[in-house]
């Protein structure tokens, strides 16, 4: 699945997965495409916010969220 034709492709295990909602597995895309190192997923809050066109705090909260749910 891609965003705005961004390349961002969300992995169909991810999709499938009723816990994490639509904005978290959006976020999940972006933190997995800008990020150098595959092994080791990192995005910034403002890299997030200005993508999904978001506030910083709730930026911040989609990564929280993620990491709570063992995705990042």
């Amino acid at each position: 699945m891609t965003l705005h034709n961004d390349g961002i492709d969300v992995p169909e295990y991810i999709m499938n997965r009723s816990d994490i909602t639509f904005a978290e597995k959006m976020a999940y895309g972006i933190i997995k495409k800008y990020s150098l190192d595959q092994e080791k997923l990192f995005v910034h809050p403002e890299l997030l916010a200005l993508k999904l066109g978001i506030g910083t705090r709730k930026a911040i909260f989609l990564m929280g969220n993620l990491k709570i749910k063992n995705v990042i």
